[in-house]
């Protein structure tokens, strides 16, 4: 079965630190735990910080859209 619309989830702190990623992201090799979310890719600010509803990233030759659920500190990014 063909895969498509993979769905990557990062939880960060009040910091903006990751604190967890699902399978699907450290399968991606995106090890980002224990990283600035805005440091690693300050594009993340324009959806933590409520300036867009989503973004689109290109993160390792690949491109993902972004959406933050700022309540609950979490990022989904769908592989586009």
């Amino acid at each position: 079965m063909e895969k498509f619309g993979e769905v990557g989830i990062i939880f960060y702190n009040e910091s903006f630190e990751v604190i967890w990623v699902n399978d699907f992201l450290d399968s991606r090799r995106i090890n980002i735990v224990g990283k600035n979310i805005i440091k690693y890719n300050n594009a993340f600010c324009l959806i933590t910080e409520d300036k867009h509803e989503s973004i689109k990233l290109n993160i390792e030759n690949r491109v993902y859209e972004c959406k933050c659920l700022r309540e609950l500190k979490m990022i989904i990014m769908k592989d586009t």
